[in-house]
């Protein structure tokens, strides 16, 4: 998946540093219905090192959520 936002801004070592945590948007029942995958997030740069997460299970999701 790619977000709108990557290790270049609030994704980067700053998370570490603060303890910022990544919260679902979408609700648990919703969540539960989907099936999930393997992936990774990705952000918006070109660069091969824009990617927050390497390795975390995710539901299946559409474009805007």
């Amino acid at each position: 998946y790619y977000m709108n936002d990557g290790v270049y801004g609030p994704f980067g070592s700053g998370s570490e540093k603060y303890g910022f945590r990544m919260k679902p948007l979408l609700s648990k029942s919703l969540i539960a219905s989907r099936p999930t995958s393997c992936s990774m997030l990705w952000g918006v740069s070109c660069c091969s090192s824009d990617c927050s997460i390497d390795d975390c299970l995710l539901p299946e999701m559409v474009g805007g959520e």
